[in-house]
């Protein structure tokens, strides 16, 4: 069934993007065969940097005081960090 979900994705996704895909993917395979807790840790740590890029600049703008009103996206941001500590 997985090969079959990502032969369909290949179908519908442009070759200049599934093929630097499918080289990091084999890439990875080699890099860490037989090691899958050091693979899960690598992908793991890849998969937060956007997460963590989000939110040093929501808190440089808090910081630096440019983050005025909005008190909606606020509390998204709240419970964000919530969710992340508890």
């Amino acid at each position: 069934p997985l090969r079959e979900v990502r032969e369909s994705y290949a179908q519908e996704t442009p070759w200049f993007v599934f093929a630097p895909y499918e080289m990091l993917c084999k890439f990875l395979d080699v890099a860490f065969a037989g090691r899958p807790i050091q693979r899960f840790w690598f992908l793991e740590t890849v998969a937060r940097v956007p997460y963590f890029s989000y939110i040093s600049m929501l808190h440089l703008f808090e910081t630096l005081g440019w983050w005025r009103g909005e008190q909606q996206v606020r509390n998204i941001h709240f419970a964000q960090e919530w969710n992340e500590l508890h």
